[in-house]
C-alpha cells in the first residue's frame, strides 16, 4: 500500500473498519474470538495464513476509497 503510511492518505475510523476486515477476510490476518465460556470476550487479531503472500508481493492489496 504505497499510499498508506507515507502521510499521503489517512483512513477514516470507518475506513479502517473496513480495511481490517478485509484483511480478515482475505485470511492476512486472523481474528480470534474467545470461547463463549471465558470470562474475556474480547477477540485477538493475529497474523493470518496469508500475511507471508503479501510479505512476499505473491499477493497485493488495492486502497480503495470507501
Amino acid at each position: 500500500m504505497n499510499e498508506y503510511g507515507n502521510g499521503k492518505a489517512k483512513f477514516s475510523e470507518k475506513q479502517l473498519k473496513k480495511f481490517i476486515q478485509c484483511l480478515i477476510t482475505r485470511r492476512i490476518l486472523d481474528e480470534q474470538l474467545p470461547p463463549s465460556n471465558d470470562k474475556c470476550t474480547t477477540p485477538n487479531i493475529c497474523i493470518g495464513r496469508n500475511a507471508d503472500k503479501l510479505r512476499n508481493n505473491e499477493e497485493q492489496l488495492i486502497y480503495l476509497r470507501w
